[in-house]
């Protein structure tokens, strides 16, 4: 986040297309861009052409313009989700039948006003845009899932990342609602947010996926996650 307003669109361009050949290379087709980047609407663009260039099947979830002030759009934000997703929608991804696709990345209620939240939702949904969010994380507020679910906001078409400090009764929420969860195991030892539940979702009914969230720490293939994540089960257990 220090070096985000630094970047150029090209950096932008270069730091996709170099992410997603990884990922390729580790034998992952299918990905999610969490793009954190998109400090104007060029850095947006080139971010789209890196993923299309690389010939992945990707979902493009454009996120807050993390670049312009990590505390104004975090930390119960006032500003809503950028409205260029209304061009891009229309300019890139009029169809959903195509190898990259659309979606929306949220701050949601751990670190936007609830207005702000229920804002970016409702666009969400008049986009008809998959969501993703990171909810639930250690250092981040609690109880989110149950703040969407008194919002009347959980639905099939969110995907809750991390939800490391979610209670069991959170998970359940999210599995009665048909959303799914990524578990990143190896990013969430690394960065501090907690221990991988994977296991704790798995008894809540949920199967999570697993990601990788940031290649800067954590390894591009999914063997690693995967060993990761049932060391930590094994440990837990233990």
């Amino acid at each position: 986040s220090m070096q985000s307003p630094r970047f150029t669109p090209a950096d932008v361009y270069a730091g996709d297309l170099m992410s997603a050949l990884e990922g390729l290379n580790a034998g992952v087709t299918t990905f999610l861009d969490w793009c954190h980047v998109p400090n104007s609407p060029e850095h947006a663009d080139e971010a789209v052409r890196a993923l299309k260039d690389s010939g992945a099947r990707a979902v493009f979830a454009y996120g807050p313009p993390l670049g312009q002030g990590v505390r104004e759009w975090f930390y119960q934000s006032r500003l809503t989700h950028p409205d260029d997703v209304r061009r891009m929608r229309r300019q890139y991804f009029a169809s959903n039948d195509q190898l990259v696709t659309f979606a929306l990345a949220l701050r949601g209620p751990d670190f936007t006003l609830p207005e702000v939240n229920l804002h970016d939702f409702a666009l969400a949904r008049e986009l008809a845009a998959p969501i993703t969010m990171h909810i639930g994380a250690q250092g981040g507020a609690p109880d989110g899932v149950l703040k969407l679910k008194r919002a009347n906001l959980l639905g099939g078409d969110i995907n809750h990342v991390h939800v490391t400090i979610s209670s069991d009764e959170e998970m359940r929420m999210i599995a009665d609602s048909g959303g799914t969860v990524s578990v990143t195991p190896i990013a969430e030892m690394m960065m501090g947010v907690g221990a991988p539940v994977t296991g704790r979702l798995l008894a809540a009914g949920v199967r999570p996926g697993l990601g990788i969230d940031t290649l800067t720490g954590s390894s591009g293939d999914m063997f690693s996650q995967m060993r990761a994540a049932l060391a930590m089960e094994r440990m837990t257990e233990a």
